[in-house]
């Protein structure tokens, strides 16, 4: 038995209008229906759109064409989270939108790893971040040597200024408010690390007017230098002269140091006669 198509009064839109509903009959959609619309003179809509335009402006946002009725929400779901599969039919999620915690604010999109990565590309990445050079240098601060200049030796025993050190006219001093001791300071700094010395080889004009942008923390404050081999030897004949004249000094005040014991021992046996 054919059922025929139902038309009834749609009460949801303005009086006149008609809500037919048609079931198929035939194909492969057969038993499934169709929802039309009638407006008063006899034209008829197949779609919403069609549908809002034969009203006119009429708001149908929440208007569900094929029951007929306003609801809050539309039957169809949106927003609606879309799966996909891949080959082995293990559902893949789709990717997830959230906000981030840089300086930008934007959200970024990640996608979820679905399984656990092969050993060997494991010991691939785990070779990979041990091989990364990170500088844990801190930063350093220009003419940190200032700081010192102020700072003269004394002698703890009387509390005398000890003689200061005099460079060689190979040290010239560049840097605002620089001078001879702040000098010493870097390069004592400079001697317990492992980068050669070498001294600053931007150009000394470029220094004076801008030194916060040409001078290089690593390097002391001076016009670049070079020590000779002549430099050297001449460096060790001084030194061992005055281990010579050190070592003179001390056998004095060892005969000297003996002498007075005797005389002391001398003086304490003629009191006691």
């Amino acid at each position: 038995m054919d059922e025929k198509p139902v038309r009834s009064e749609c009460t949801s839109l303005p009086k006149g209008w008609l809500r037919e509903i048609v079931v198929r009959k035939g194909g492969l959609s057969a038993g499934r229906s169709d929802v039309y619309y009638y407006s008063p003179d006899g034209k008829k809509c197949r779609s919403k759109p069609q549908l809002e335009k034969e009203l006119g402006g009429m708001d149908l946002t929440d208007f569900d064409f094929r029951s007929g009725t306003f609801c809050r929400k539309s039957r169809r779901r949106t927003n609606q989270q879309h799966y996909s599969r891949d080959l082995n039919g293990t559902i893949l999620p789709a990717p997830v939108r959230q906000s981030t915690k840089s300086f930008s604010k934007q959200p970024v999109s990640y996608y979820p790893i679905t399984e656990e990565p092969s050993p060997a590309k494991k010991r691939k990445m785990e070779n990979a971040i041990k091989n990364t050079k990170i500088d844990k240098d801190r930063p350093k601060q220009l003419f940190w040597e200032k700081r010192l200049q102020g700072i003269t030796p004394i002698d703890a025993g009387d509390g005398r200024k000890l003689d200061s050190f005099n460079f060689s006219k190979g040290f010239k001093l560049v840097g605002p408010g620089m001078n001879e001791k702040g000098l010493l300071h870097a390069l004592m700094a400079k001697i317990h690390s492992k980068t050669p010395i070498k001294g600053q080889h931007t150009s000394v004009v470029a220094l004076e007017k801008h030194p916060e942008i040409w001078i290089n923390v690593d390097q002391p404050p001076c016009t670049p230098f070079s020590i000779s081999e002549g430099d050297i030897k001449a460096q060790e004949e001084k030194v061992s002269r005055l281990r010579r004249r050190l070592a003179e000094a001390l056998a004095d005040y060892d005969q000297v140091k003996l002498k007075l014991l005797s005389m002391q021992g001398q003086s304490k046996t003629q009191s006691a006669e």
